[in-house]
């Protein structure tokens, strides 16, 4: 296992959940300073995405207690995303192994990826289950 300086994940992490826990605490395992960039609504660019139930702060505030998470910076658009890899001098991105479906990862490439094994538990899945309540 690697140990990097400074690591990012990246999400929206609405109604977070033991799998966004998991990737949090196996990505701060490899870093001594774990960075969450926060996606405001990740639908608005991608639309197959699910718009978040719960507010950019209420979402902030749940990251910036969870004790893996360094620090929390919010960003609206994939550009802003690629502003932030580097004014925070990132060392490396970390991905849930669910990321490896082939979608576009935005700038694939410009850091080291290290792949953590995704809990089989997702936030599309936890809405079909309060739906069905």
């Amino acid at each position: 296992m690697k140990n990097y300086n400074v690591g990012i994940v990246t999400g929206a992490f609405d109604m977070l959940h033991i799998g966004h826990i998991n990737l949090l605490k196996k990505a701060k395992k490899q870093c001594n300073y774990l960075v969450v960039a926060l996606h405001v609504d990740p639908s608005i660019e991608r639309p197959d995405k699910n718009t978040p139930i719960e507010s950019v702060l209420e979402r902030q505030i749940k990251l910036n207690a969870c004790r893996y998470v360094y620090l929390t910076v919010v960003y609206e658009t994939e550009v802003a995303l690629s502003i932030i890899f580097k004014y925070f001098k990132i060392d490396v991105r970390f991905l849930g192994t669910d990321a490896k479906d082939g979608r576009t990862i935005t700038d694939e490439g410009a850091l080291p990826i290290e792949y953590i094994e995704s809990l089989p538990i997702h936030t599309s899945k936890l809405r079909e289950r309060i739906k069905g309540i």
